[in-house]
């Protein structure tokens, strides 16, 4: 299968040889003489593979300029390092930067595109499995109920394959909804992991006594989780009989109930494990919407997730 490679050095000959090897095996390429250009291209374009000198100027054999380079370009395309100077210490340090793999120049061709061809194997693999977390965690989230009184809307763009993202919904009687909206901490897969145990703590709890509840959830949460590991979350219960909303915002943005902000009156999900959750009350007669976000939505790069109630 074609790949889009990205080749930097600074020989042209190596260039030309790398793109005519590479180009023969079906993929195509990308050549750059040196690691600004390098950064230039990868920060344009999606490549599948990197493949990289470790020294550029002129009489220089430390590899501190490919070492860079593969520094900056970690969580990108795998690369895989090249040096005329290759050493046991240059290699190490190459991997610890996150490199994949290293080559000792000259290369042999079929080494070189053995190599290759593993690495890009083991991507498109890490790729299906990320696309198959992503629907896993899809169905996971809930649909909007349909409620007499209220229109509810969700908008949720995960910034990777899967994201710590989580929001909910529960309708206890037929004219009152609890909704949650969680944000957990950190990227990717560590993420949606503790999303979906988030998830589930939610989804076997009470939620007649929310108070409660959350006092519960914060608890074993705090207890499943690492030191560094915390969700801010918006919960709250709607009633349209008696046109209130009860919520608790822990460390979770402002929601924003017409312009009104209902800000944060406790402390992170998890990051303590003896917290009483305070909840407070607000009435939502004349009001028209309220919306909950995460931070994404003014953090770039991260999830972004808006949930809106509109009240008739």
């Amino acid at each position: 299968m074609s790949a889009l490679i990205l080749a930097c050095d600074d020989n042209p000959d190596i260039l030309l040889a790398l793109s005519l090897l590479l180009r023969g095996a079906g993929h195509r390429v990308k050549t750059v003489e040196s690691p600004g250009a390098a950064r230039e291209a990868a920060a344009a374009t999606k490549y599948d593979l990197i493949l990289t000198d470790m020294n550029f100027t002129r009489d220089t054999t430390s590899g501190e300029e490919g070492l860079a380079l593969i520094g900056e370009l970690r969580g990108g395309a795998p690369v895989i390092a090249m040096t005329a100077w290759g050493d046991i210490e240059l290699t190490v340090q190459a991997m610890q930067r996150g490199a994949v793999d290293f080559l000792t120049k000259p290369f042999d061709n079929q080494h070189l595109l053995e190599k290759v061809e593993a690495h890009l194997q083991r991507r498109r693999a890490k790729e299906g499995e990320l696309d198959l977390a992503r629907k896993v965690q899809q169905r996971l989230l809930a649909a909007p109920p349909t409620m007499a009184g209220v229109s509810i809307a969700v908008r949720f763009e995960p910034a990777n394959e899967v994201g710590g993202d989580y929001y909910d919904f529960f309708v206890l009687r037929e004219d009152r909804l609890a909704f949650l909206l969680a944000d957990v901490s950190g990227k990717g897969i560590p993420a949606a992991l503790m999303m979906a145990n988030l998830q589930a703590l939610f989804r076997a709890g009470d939620h007649s006594q929310p108070q409660v509840l959350l006092t519960q959830i914060n608890r074993l949460f705090h207890a499943a989780t690492t030191e560094t590991c915390y969700a801010t979350l918006f919960y709250g219960i709607w009633d349209r009989t008696e046109q209130t909303l009860v919520y608790a915002n822990c460390g979770h943005p402002a929601g924003e109930l017409d312009g009104e902000e209902l800000g944060s009156n406790n402390t992170v999900i998890g990051m303590f494990g003896n917290v009483t959750i305070a909840m407070d009350a607000v009435s939502t007669a004349g009001r028209k919407k309220l919306i909950v976000y995460s931070d994404g939505l003014t953090d770039e790069g991260d999830d972004v997730t808006v949930l809106t109630l509109g009240f008739a």
